[in-house]
């Protein structure tokens, strides 16, 4: 409060002592609020590294959420600019700032990003090598070729005897798989993981999104959405901002799937709201493409031609190519609006759609 705030900054002072006590209280007690972010200013602000790659460390803090995408990225720039003596403090902060650059929609940087700081690990070996290789192939899970993506994974698998590193790195291969996609062998993948993660930890609410697009990928559409939104409760029961908002850009495609359209279109549009006002360009595109198949249900199709064909330019863009389940779902889109409005009505809302930059096609999902 401002008026708390008014009382205390004179009597604590803004000496090294007084910031330095300040930044204690929050490495032992973070808050999901303001005051942790202004601790790890502090951190920064007095070149401390030792602390600031700790605040970083707290990775199951939503820090995109809490900060936005661009500051937690000036945060994590900042912060690994610092030393720091402790490579497992390092290895957080490498896959954090990895993480900002996925939301902000640089993927190569990511991954080259996580390269380099596994590289350093290759002389510490163990667990901490086996860690960061399932970090590095988690980063590149969508974007690296996938023998790559797979060889990190089979070392990090051979290397580990930590239950929960191998639980991770069960879940992430399953993951990659699905697209494949090799349902059959996923699936069992998953069953494993789920053997070895202890009661309440971060991998098994993952894993139920991971289930969930298994799911959905096989047509089980009632399934996909009670999985997308258990994921979702369980997330935000426990603070987990980032897989929220992960699974929650998933419902509005499969509330399309099951021709509830209209809820489609309003989940959708609440996802703009929120990933916009966090600054991720990648689930920005992702609600931007769910949100056309919606108006799509609804027979809006001039709205619909132009969003599909302008988040598609974008992702095209900015994430990556369309995988050959993307092209297909898109051949069967198109075929839809040509048989309402006619092939030459088509071309020209696709072109139309494709000159839009992205401020219009969020106004276009609006109106």
């Amino acid at each position: 409060l401002e008026t708390v705030r008014e009382f205390v900054a004179p009597r604590q002072g803004d000496g090294p002592e007084a910031r330095a006590r300040f930044r204690s209280r929050y490495l032992a007690h973070p808050t999901s609020d303001e005051n942790t972010a202004n601790a790890w200013q502090y951190a920064l602000e007095d070149k401390n590294g030792e602390d600031a790659h700790a605040f970083a460390g707290q990775y199951e803090r939503d820090w995109t959420g809490l900060l936005g995408v661009a500051r937690a990225r000036n945060f994590l720039e900042r912060t690994r600019a610092l030393p720091c003596d402790d490579p497992k403090l390092r290895l957080d902060a490498a896959v954090l700032h990895a993480e900002c650059l996925l939301r902000d929609s640089d993927r190569r940087g990511a991954m080259a990003l996580m390269a380099e700081a596994v590289a350093p690990l290759e002389e510490v070996g163990g667990e901490l090598l086996a860690e960061g290789l399932r970090l590095q192939a988690q980063i590149g899970l969508y974007d690296a070729p996938q023998e790559i993506t797979l060889a990190l994974l089979d070392r990090c698998l051979r290397l580990t005897r930590d239950l929960y590193h191998r639980a991770e790195a069960l879940r992430v291969k399953g993951a990659l798989l699905c697209q494949t996609p090799n349902y059959d062998a996923a699936e069992p993948l998953f069953d494993e993981a789920e053997t070895l993660y202890a009661a309440k930890t971060p991998g098994l609410r993952r894993l139920l999104n991971h289930r969930g697009h298994l799911a959905r990928r096989r047509g089980q559409f009632e399934e996909s959405l009670r999985l997308y939104s258990l994921s979702v409760a369980l997330a935000v029961e426990v603070g987990d901002g980032i897989l929220a908002r992960n699974s929650q850009s998933n419902v509005p495609d499969i509330l399309a799937c099951l021709g509830r359209h209209e809820e489609a279109i309003e989940a959708g549009l609440a996802c703009l709201k929120t990933e916009e006002a966090h600054g991720d360009r990648h689930l920005i595109l992702n609600a931007l493409w769910n949100l056309a198949d919606a108006f799509l249900g609804t027979e809006d199709w001039e709205r619909a031609a132009r969003l599909r064909s302008a988040s598609a330019a974008h992702w095209v863009r900015e994430v990556r190519p369309l995988s050959e389940e993307d092209l297909g779902e898109t051949e069967a889109f198109r075929a839809k609006i040509a048989r309402a409005l006619g092939d030459a009505a088509l071309a020209r809302l696709w072109t139309e759609g494709e000159a839009l930059t992205l401020k219009e096609a969020l106004a276009l999902a609006r109106v």
